[in-house]
């Protein structure tokens, strides 16, 4: 018989924060184990005490034990390898193989959020380009046409007034309802396919580039994604009808995406280069990346607007919002924070996106020359 006794264990973080790799019926979330065991002889761990510590404390001294027969004589005794009396014994997670530091590869996954984020501009930009080219019917026959009032509905009540609302609401408007709808849907989608809504969340030490991506539509409780969600239906309007997007909701769609893979990867980047507790196997997710990029271009087009915080009786001017929370941020990402734990490097560089495609005026630099290209081709 041997007894298994542990003098190191590293690595079992707590179930609540972590909800990928491996569910079990006991806890949802994922385990990740890498450990060091040391392998003991019954006898070599019932040691008797010191002899002369016991007679100076007046105690008698405890004789050694005699070797006794075992009760099967053809049971093999444990023998140490070569004499040794400890033999130590490491437990490999097949996931992290070897037991080691699991490698975070930066390269590969900056080349594919590059080539996604030139994909999304040159796909929405294209779709913008296609739909300037589209000819608008202009007769009176078309007006007079939508001036008549639609036919009754058969739906139920309900139904029919959510229609009329959703009819009534102007373009980006209906852009943050949709982002507001996905991501709620993606989320309650989780209790019956659990399996593949884990398999979205982002874990830097897996290296899987397609959850940069995924990532940022899923959530880690109703807390999260209402936050997100609300920061959504508050900033999305006003900076889509500012000077920056001027109401193109393919513009906005393209910026989204965009923002929600670079500062994926932004926190991908950060668990290797800020090596902080189990950051590498930490899954990661949400939608805050693209949402605060869309807050550093709020805060750079109205930059005297007050800006006021959940829970918190007293606002700020979004001018002198957003470098304390910048700030935040910049300590959170390098040493972390005992009170929270939150993306702070996606939070980051989200903000530094919408700060420089503000300061740059992304409109007139980066989206009309893709535009007008794919009009010349469409043309020709």
């Amino acid at each position: 018989m041997s007894l298994l006794r542990s003098y190191r264990a590293i690595a079992r973080p707590p179930c609540s924060t972590l909800r990928i790799l491996r569910p079990s019926l006991s806890c949802p979330g994922p385990r990740v184990h890498v450990g060091r065991f040391i392998l003991q002889t019954r006898d070599q761990h019932n040691q008797p005490r010191n002899i002369s510590q016991r007679a100076s404390s007046g105690q008698p001294p405890v004789p050694p034990p005699q070797n006794e027969p075992t009760i099967n004589e053809n049971y093999p005794q444990y023998q140490p390898p070569n004499g040794n009396q400890y033999q130590e014994w490491e437990y490999q997670d097949p996931t992290f193989p070897h037991g080691q530091d699991p490698k975070v590869q930066i390269l590969r996954p900056a080349i594919v959020t590059l080539a996604l984020s030139l994909t999304f501009l040159a796909t929405f930009s294209y779709l913008e380009a296609k739909h300037e080219l589209k000819p608008r019917n202009l007769s009176l026959s078309s007006f007079w046409t939508a001036r008549q009032k639609p036919p009754p509905s058969n739906a139920p009540a309900p139904v029919a007034v959510l229609q009329n609302e959703w009819k009534h609401l102007d373009p980006v408007s209906k852009l943050s309802w949709s982002i507001i709808g996905a991501n709620t849907f993606i989320h309650l989608a989780g209790f019956p396919f659990q399996r593949l809504w884990n398999s979205m969340w982002h874990i830097p030490a897996l290296n899987r580039t397609p959850t940069l991506l995924t990532s940022a539509f899923v959530h880690g409780g109703p807390m999260h994604l209402g936050f997100n969600m609300w920061a959504s239906y508050q900033f999305l309007p006003p900076v889509g009808y500012s000077k920056l997007f001027r109401g193109d909701t393919y513009h906005i769609t393209g910026f989204l995406l965009s923002a929600a893979v670079l500062t994926g990867w932004s926190q991908h980047a950060a668990s290797t280069v800020f090596k902080r507790g189990f950051a590498k196997i930490t899954p990661g997710g949400g939608f805050s990346g693209a949402l605060f990029a869309v807050l550093g271009a709020y805060c750079m087009e109205y930059p005297t607007n007050k800006i006021g915080i959940v829970f918190l009786p007293f606002s700020f001017e979004a001018q002198y919002f957003m470098p304390a929370v910048m700030l935040f941020d910049f300590v959170g990402m390098v040493r972390g924070y005992r009170f929270v734990n939150f993306g702070h490097a996606a939070h980051l560089s989200g903000a530094l996106m919408g700060i420089a495609y503000s300061y740059f005026d992304g409109y007139r630099n980066v989206w009309r020359p893709a535009v007008d290209s794919w009009k010349k081709v469409l043309r020709n």
